[in-house]
């Protein structure tokens, strides 16, 4: 006869082992409903009435694919499209976006990429040639874009933002470069990565990083296939990362360097005891980054740097 702590123990551990399941079906589903990135339209029309901000948010189809875009400030003045990283949305740039001396020089655009925000959210598009081309569609679409246009990409949108330049050097006038992952390789990877790409495991993981996961397990590939193509970007680059970044590797400045072959200039600035995210910290840099480059594209005298920034 079996000892009746021996069967209290069995017991024990079957329930826990049935309880593993569920508790992990349950964190997928929080993490999914809390952890998401994004504002809202509803959200993000509070926020820019708040600020008295006319802003217009909407949805373009680019070749079957919903992308939401907001835009910002006057027609007539020249132009930034802000292109985020992973995870992150459109929402990311709102500081930028409400920014009273950003607003007095440009009219902003802001896009979720597809498989963040409201671009399909958790439907990611693993090919960068693809984001590009419908992020191509959407400026075409606009058709009265005020130059210079000035593309801003971080992190992961980084990329993004050079294979737009790649495949159409004359849409652009000059290129932000913030926290670049754009060498193959080159950038913090995951073990675990393969296993959650595969089919039964990303049937139950939360949509965000469904978009994160299959990102990061395409990028050595997608950025491997844009090695012909760096002598084709013709316009300014400003590229900005900080000096401890352990995301996107300082390695990716010297390939920077060594790719851009066919550019006017480029400039290559580290920041002192940063980061990969002091974007997300002090957006003031990626301001006064942004006016650099402006300034250094028309010619204009620059606008004095605060004591602040870096």
């Amino acid at each position: 006869m079996q000892h009746p702590f021996i069967h209290k123990r069995r017991w024990t551990l079957l329930k826990w082992l049935a309880g593993v399941p569920v508790f992990s079906l349950l964190a997928c589903f929080l993490l999914d409903k809390l952890v998401q990135h994004r504002k809202s339209d509803a959200a993000l029309k509070r926020l820019f009435r708040k600020k008295q901000i006319d802003a217009r948010i909407r949805y373009f189809n680019a070749d079957g694919r919903m992308l939401r875009y907001v835009a910002v400030g006057n027609d007539n003045l020249p132009t930034l499209l802000f292109l985020h990283g992973s995870p992150g949305s459109l929402s990311f740039y709102a500081p930028l976006l409400t920014d009273p001396r950003l607003l007095q020089k440009f009219k902003m655009l802001a896009i979720d990429r597809p498989g963040y925000g409201y671009s399909g959210f958790g439907v990611p598009e693993p090919s960068i040639e693809q984001q590009a081309n419908r992020i191509e569609k959407l400026i075409e679409g606009f058709g009265s874009i005020r130059r210079p246009l000035i593309i801003i990409g971080y992190s992961y949108g980084a990329a993004i933002a050079c294979r737009i330049l790649m495949n159409k050097p004359g849409i652009a006038d000059g290129l932000l470069l913030l926290a670049p992952p754009i060498q193959p390789g080159k950038e913090k990877y995951f073990s675990v990565t393969p296993v959650l790409e595969t089919p039964f495991i990303r049937s139950f993981m939360p949509r965000l990083l469904r978009s994160i996961n299959t990102e990061k397990f395409h990028h050595y590939d997608e950025l491997t296939q844009m090695l012909p193509y760096w002598n084709r970007i013709q316009v300014p680059v400003l590229y900005v990362q900080g000096e401890k970044d352990s995301w996107a590797y300082p390695a990716n400045a010297a390939f920077a360097r060594g790719q851009l072959t066919n550019v006017p200039w480029l400039r290559i600035h580290f920041l002192k005891n940063r980061g990969h995210f002091f974007t997300y910290t002090a957006q003031e840099i990626i301001q006064q980054k942004i006016l650099e480059l402006y300034h250094s594209i028309t010619n204009r005298p620059a606008d004095p740097i605060h004591p602040g920034f870096a």
